[in-house]
């Protein structure tokens, strides 16, 4: 009766509870030693597994539970071989989606238990074959920061092939795609981001030749070869030939089916590695390839126009990657705008302002970026005889949708969430894309919001088929951009989404109504901030009963509680009834395990730690704050990037008593502050070699507009 009670759980939350309640029976009745003497059956297990959503923390109650089924004590060890390729397969489906730092688990199941045998001689093919589709399944990328988590699907990949080698199983062409799979998502090693430098701005980008290059030089630039191609090579040198999806990998890796240069893009292409064979002429993805496989518009618009040659109209896929270049486009010449306009106002100012530190991040960002690792876009070079000529220039995005629908193509998912969450356009036109990409789903997204009553009378028919996520997301997006936030928060509570960016996307439109520097929250006044700060927490808490939390969730409610200290509010904000700083101190604490003995629920990121030490620096919490610099040191956090680097000067802005507007005038308060920063000094030069220039103090100081504390020199030990 026991498993048919967990078995018969309504939702994943109840699967959970259940389990916790049954292992804390088995403890305070003794029959849990050492083990799990009353365990549960494999099939429960399994059956648990083939859920289609469970939470963090019942994997975290699994996980224990797996591992002892593997005892070779244990009164119900799985020995079978099916048994555990298919725990195997569902629990990297719900690591995948859920916990990715647990992914490596699943290899050390595989590893030791699957096909452990002492036998020689080469594995039967079933086993070849398995091996080959779980490299397949460590290639598909992880729902919670994808590329963030690339070094780890890596990681297990090659553990894997480690495995295979000691077995003597070979990869066959299912696991060489998932290896080039992950290979394409990495960032430019130093030689390929400058071979990528030195490629002309024509099409195709043939290397250009530097002043004083010798035939070494040229030699050096030529057997550059980004690790994706290097993959191929030997694919091929294995004895494969080179098929349709091997070739659109080779033109994201640099180099076209013709053999001219490309720009070697990072990229997750994750499209049909199976069943495919060859193609006369080239594949429409191969197109799409190329498309993306570029560095401005005109070059991509230029490609897109040799499709619709050769091919007549180009399929869906060529025309996912013409919006987004268009996009993306349309972006940069914002962002040139706003730079142009920055750099005007700076011009003969003596004094340093906030812009002056805002236009020497957009200089660095233009020297450390590379074409190809990130979605942005580089200008057309300013003479037009050095870049591509097009007969018809590029459109905008409502002449390009305008095309597509003109041409007969129906837009997908992923070409609507594009053109609704990032092109800046009107409520209209995204209701337009809805109607043309789902007239059903349309329907039931704008229902809600012509239906605001709770009381209505009638419901409103829930939809036939589920909604997708994705899209509900970007319209989201759109809602909360155009100033609508609270129709958004109506359209979420109707639809519920077990996905977590989108009501991670409410929440941030909230927050927009508690900037400083918000028109419109200065024009609504502060009864709409109250509003928004209880919003948010309602969010969160609403959230929490269908999802887990991820980093953004967390940075988010970090944001939203610093703001609840420095925005003028006329009466106080408590978060179930206390004020939002301490909740989110609970909240942080207990998914990074900080206090804790137990795993972690998340992986600190540089993001959400930033937004934290600001919040509990704005709070004067400087014992947290030092109770979070010294776990961070213990676990031997990377700081080391440019968001981490941000963490430790935010942290020593906020100890040194900084304020908006004047420093911290409490004296005693500052001395704790400068007492907690003498003693996180030898352990911040320990563990990240520093807190970073001054330099560094005096930008952060401008840009977030703030004063430096004062020195309190008569610091006495506490």
């Amino acid at each position: 009766m026991t498993w048919a009670w967990i078995l018969t759980s309504e939702d994943e939350n109840m699967v959970g509870l259940k389990l916790q309640a049954i292992i804390k029976t088995f403890r305070a009745d003794g029959s849990l030693k050492g083990g799990y003497a009353r365990p549960l059956p494999p099939f429960v297990i399994l059956t648990i597994l083939q859920r289609k959503q469970l939470r963090r923390s019942t994997l975290q109650i699994l996980s224990p539970i797996i591992e002892d089924l593997y005892s070779p004590h244990h009164s119900l060890r799985i020995q079978d071989e099916k048994t555990t390729i298919l725990l195997s397969i569902r629990l990297l489906r719900h690591f995948r989606e859920t916990w990715p730092a647990a992914l490596p688990r699943v290899v050390h199941l595989i590893s030791n238990n699957f096909y452990a045998t002492t036998s020689s001689g080469s594995p039967p093919a079933w086993v070849t074959h398995t091996f080959n589709r779980f490299l397949l399944l460590f290639s598909i990328p992880t729902s919670d920061g994808p590329y963030k988590n690339m070094p780890l699907l890596q990681k297990c990949q090659f553990a894997l092939v480690q495995r295979m080698a000691t077995l003597g199983a070979p990869i066959t062409r299912e696991g060489y795609r998932a290896i080039i799979t992950v290979q394409l998502a990495h960032h430019k090693t130093l030689d390929e981001a400058q071979r990528v430098r030195n490629m002309g701005r024509n099409w195709p980008p043939w290397l250009t030749e530097r002043d004083g290059w010798t035939a070494t030089h040229r030699k050096a630039h030529e057997e550059v070869v980004s690790r994706g191609g290097q993959v191929i090579r030997q694919m091929m040198e294995a004895g494969y030939s080179l098929m349709d999806w091997e070739k659109e990998a080779l033109v994201l890796a640099g180099k076209d089916t013709d053999s001219s240069p490309t720009i070697q893009t990072r990229s997750f292409w994750n499209k049909q590695k199976l069943g495919e064979g060859y193609v006369g002429g080239d594949s429409s993805r191969i197109w799409a390839a190329r498309v993306r496989a570029t560095r401005t518009l005109e070059e991509a618009w230029w490609n897109f126009q040799e499709c619709k040659a050769q091919c007549g109209v180009p399929h869906t896929d060529v025309w996912e990657e013409i919006f987004e270049k268009v996009i993306w486009d349309e972006k940069l010449k914002k962002r040139m705008q706003d730079e142009s306009l920055a750099r005007k106002a700076v011009s003969g100012n003596p004094y340093l302002t906030r812009s002056d530190f805002w236009l020497r991040n957009i200089d660095e960002q233009k020297n450390n970026n590379v074409p190809g690792d990130g979605k942005e876009l580089i200008p057309p070079p300013i003479n037009p005889r050095d870049g591509v000529f097009n007969a018809e220039p590029p459109p905008n995005v409502e002449d390009l949708f305008g095309m597509m629908i003109r041409d007969g193509v129906h837009p997908r998912a992923r070409i609507a969430a594009l053109v609704i969450a990032e092109a800046k356009k009107s409520i209209p036109f995204a209701v337009t894309v809805l109607k043309h990409w789902d007239p059903e789903q349309a329907y039931h997204f704008l229902s809600p919001l012509h239906h605001p009553s709770p009381k209505h009378t009638k419901p409103l028919p829930r939809p036939a088929k589920p909604i997708n996520n994705k899209v509900l997301t970007a319209f989201l997006s759109r809602l909360c951009n155009s100033r609508s936030p609270f129709k958004a928060l109506r359209l979420i509570h109707y639809h519920c989404p077990k996905y977590r960016p989108a009501w991670n996307t409410v929440m941030q439109g909230f927050i927009n109504f508690l900037s400083p520097r918000s028109s419109l929250a200065l024009t609504l006044g502060p009864h709409h901030r109250i509003e928004s700060l209880r919003a948010v927490w309602q969010l969160y808490k609403d959230m929490t009963r269908l999802v887990d939390v991820d980093n953004e969730t967390l940075r988010l409610l970090a944001v939203a509680a610093e703001r609840s200290l420095v925005t003028p509010l006329s009466e106080t904000v408590l978060w179930d009834g206390k004020p939002p700083p301490e909740m989110i101190i609970r909240i942080f604490f207990d998914n990074l395990g900080i206090n804790s003995n137990e795993e972690p629920m998340l992986s600190p990121e540089s993001a959400a730690l930033h937004a934290f030490v600001r919040a509990l620096g704005v709070a004067r919490r400087y014992a947290e704050i030092e109770q979070l610099i010294r776990f961070l040191a213990g676990k031997e956090v990377m700081l080391e990037d440019t968001m981490g680097r941000r963490v430790l000067v935010a942290v020593k802005v906020f100890l040194e008593g900084a304020g908006y507007g004047v420093p911290e005038g409490d004296v005693e308060v500052s001395k704790i502050g400068w007492i907690v920063l003498e003693r996180l000094d030898p352990v911040v030069r320990e563990a990240w070699g520093g807190w970073g220039e001054d330099a560094d103090v005096e930008a952060y100081l401008v840009l977030a507009g703030m004063v430096r504390g004062r020195t309190v020199r008569d610091v006495v030990a506490l």
